[in-house]
Order: C-alpha cells, then sequence, then structure tokens
C-alpha cells in the first residue's frame, strides 16, 4: 500500500471518528466500538449483525462505530468509547496489537 493511500484512510478514518463523536455528545449516548477483523475464516454474518447493530442503537441510547483496523486500538482513541465490541473475530492475529 501506498503512503498516498495509507495517508488518506488514516484521514478518512479520523475524520469519521471525529464525525461520530460529536453526534454522540450531541444525543448524550453511550458510544461502542464494533472491531470485526477476522484472519482466515470469515463469517458471512458479520456485516448484518453490524448493521443490525447500528440500526438498533439509537433506540437502546447506543452509537456504534465499526472498524477493522488496528490502528484504532491505541489510548487516544479508546478513550472515546465507553465499550468495544469484539464481533465475530477469527483467526490468529485478528485481535488488536
Amino acid at each position: 500500500m501506498t503512503s498516498l493511500v495509507r495517508t488518506l484512510r488514516l484521514l478518512a478514518a479520523a475524520l469519521s471518528l471525529a464525525m461520530a463523536q460529536a453526534n454522540a455528545a450531541q444525543l448524550n449516548v453511550a458510544r461502542v466500538l464494533i472491531y470485526s477483523a477476522t484472519r482466515d475464516f470469515r463469517h458471512d454474518s458479520i456485516p448484518t449483525a453490524v448493521d443490525a447493530l447500528v440500526q438498533l442503537g439509537p433506540s437502546a441510547g447506543i452509537a456504534f462505530d465499526h472498524t477493522e483496523d488496528q490502528t484504532w486500538f491505541v489510548d487516544e482513541t479508546l478513550a472515546q468509547y465507553d465499550a468495544v465490541l469484539f464481533l465475530s473475530n477469527t483467526g490468529e492475529g485478528a485481535w488488536p496489537p
């Protein structure tokens, strides 16, 4: 992956995170990060589960963000969440460093 692509991915992730944080702060809701990275086998149900959680979240007072990017697992980013949900992670190396 080129450094430009990597930089653009990080910028997009940061922007998405900032927007989600602003929305959650306005609504005074719990913030939960969904992490669903896999190695080897991938559950077909992952996209459906993520969509269901995101759609049902507001009625439960929860704002969900979803990522498969391990770079989100730093103190600065995780401090913005009330919980992390590990969704159908499989295979060695699927967990954050």
